[in-house]
């Protein structure tokens, strides 16, 4: 699977037409804005606050969101972190049957997201 990389663009209002491979942060209304990496074209909007929301990094010129994006609600379901502007998915873990290969996602997974 090709790698997919989220261009950061900060905007006082929020665009009427959200880009693809574009992440929107808007300081302004405290969210950030980008389409399902799944290619489904839902828009996910995710709003930054310590307590009950997304913590966003920024150092110029990469973005991190923590904690993971997690779209449940979309028909897509799909489940990602944004990592240094990479989308790292999570797998569906319904595919892994065995207790083990589930550890081993999950352990494989925190380890990428923390390179």
């Amino acid at each position: 699977m090709k790698t997919m990389i989220l261009t950061p663009e900060f905007v006082s209002e929020i665009p009427q037409k959200i880009q693809e491979g574009k992440i929107y942060v808007s300081p302004k209304y405290g969210a950030i804005i980008h389409l399902c990496p799944c290619g489904c074209g839902s828009e996910i909007s995710t709003p930054l606050n310590r307590k009950n929301g997304w913590v966003m990094s920024y150092d110029g010129e990469l973005l991190s969101l923590s904690p993971s994006v997690g779209n449940y609600s979309y028909p897509c379901k799909s489940h990602y972190f944004i990592r240094d502007n990479k989308v790292v998915l999570v797998p569906d873990h319904k595919e892994f049957k065995s207790k083990e290969k589930r550890k081993k996602c999950f352990a494989d997974r925190i380890k990428s997201f923390f390179r």
